[in-house]
């Protein structure tokens, strides 16, 4: 009997050895979709993209919106599905800041009204950026990709922006810089949201 078993042994092993790289043979080299060719493209070229298409809509309500007034109660300056706006506190027709692929949200105004501060992944990061209302100019305040700052608000004077970068309350001069932590302690603390009162040395 053991001499009958080896053999059939034998035999089956050649026999998958055989079958197999025959099977490899057979086998088709995948072709990649036009579609699928493109997007490995627009990967590889980075953020923040360039638009391929289009598509014109007309709103007359929103929701989760950020929305701020003016200083002097005439307007409102608000955000939706990633652009900033501006309108008459009283209602009409709103007249569009920014345009894009990128996401700009969380806008606020400075002391002076002439200008907001809002945050923006146009630069395929999560950044702080200001905008004058004239739009003769645009100025980045942060940079990087991994740092996800959120509610920026000006500082009484207007020559400071406090924000949250992660979790902790930082400042950042008006002209960009590297800014300068609040709050070090407790280290578990998330702080975010941050506003001025009627005390301009308090940050709520």
């Amino acid at each position: 009997m053991a001499r009958s078993r080896l053999p059939l042994r034998v035999a089956a092993t050649c026999l998958l050895v055989a079958i197999a790289p025959s099977s490899l043979r057979a086998q088709a080299p995948v072709q990649e979709s036009p579609d699928t060719a493109s997007e490995a493209e627009l990967l590889k070229e980075g953020l923040p993209l360039v638009p391929t298409r289009t598509l014109e809509m007309r709103a007359t309500e929103g929701s989760w919106l950020s929305v701020d007034v003016s200083p002097d109660g005439s307007t409102l300056v608000f955000d939706l599905l990633g652009d900033l706006y501006t309108m008459p506190i009283e209602g009409g027709e709103a007249t569009q800041l920014t345009r894009g692929m990128g996401f700009d949200a969380q806008p606020r105004f400075s002391p002076d009204g002439e200008r907001v501060v809002f945050t923006s992944d146009r630069d395929g990061g999560e950044n702080v950026w200001i905008l004058s209302l004239d739009l003769t100019d645009t100025t980045q305040l942060t940079r990087g990709s991994h740092d996800s700052y959120i509610s920026p608000e000006f500082t009484p004077d207007g020559d400071y922006v406090v924000v949250t970068k992660g979790t902790k309350l930082w400042m950042i001069h008006r002209t960009g810089g590297s800014g300068v932590q609040l709050i070090d302690e407790p280290a578990g603390l998330r702080t975010m949201g941050a506003a001025f009162g009627a005390d301009d040395g308090l940050i709520w």
